[in-house]
């Protein structure tokens, strides 16, 4: 959390304080490396937020089989995390190029970021799915009346709104 104030924070200043006039080399600069920095920080954000919601289910839950699924679907946000944090740090080379490839003046090249995107944003919606569908069979065995058990369900899917 406090990595996405320290790089939320300084971009919001920029943007604020920094006139639709001022398109200076420095300005943009600044502004493309806090973008930069702000696409790694939203997704190792996203992944440690489902393995919080993983552990809180493995507080409350204690089946051994579901245990086992929920860490294999810890491992697979982990391995997320990580697969995408490196493929965002050198989506470009050298990784300067991310944010300096603007001005035609620095020679780099960059994987295709398009396509990096879309791959990204399948698997972690396919994981948003997995992680929200996960304790639902153990909702369905709790011993209460089927309209209980249906708003205790809704309650746990309210997530994936």
């Amino acid at each position: 959390m406090r990595l996405l104030k320290a790089t939320i924070a300084p971009l919001v200043m920029l943007i604020a304080f920094t006139s639709a006039a001022d398109t200076s080399n420095a300005a943009l600069l600044a502004l493309k490396e806090y973008f930069f920095l702000g696409e790694i920080a939203y997704l190792e954000g996203m992944g440690i937020l489902k393995i919080a919601i993983l552990w809180f289910f493995l507080s409350i839950f204690p089946d051994k089989q579901f245990r086992k699924s929920v860490y294999i679907v810890m491992g697979l946000c982990v391995a997320y995390c990580i697969t995408f944090l490196f493929a965002t740090v050198f989506q470009c080379t050298p990784v300067t190029y991310t944010w300096t490839q603007w001005d035609g003046l620095h020679p780099g090249k960059c994987n295709d970021i398009h396509v990096q995107g879309w791959i990204s944003a399948i698997i972690n919606i396919i994981l948003d799915l997995v992680v929200m569908a996960l304790p639902l069979r153990q909702l369905s065995r709790l011993n209460m009346n089927w309209k209980k058990k249906l708003g205790v369900m809704s309650m746990f899917l309210v997530g994936t709104l």
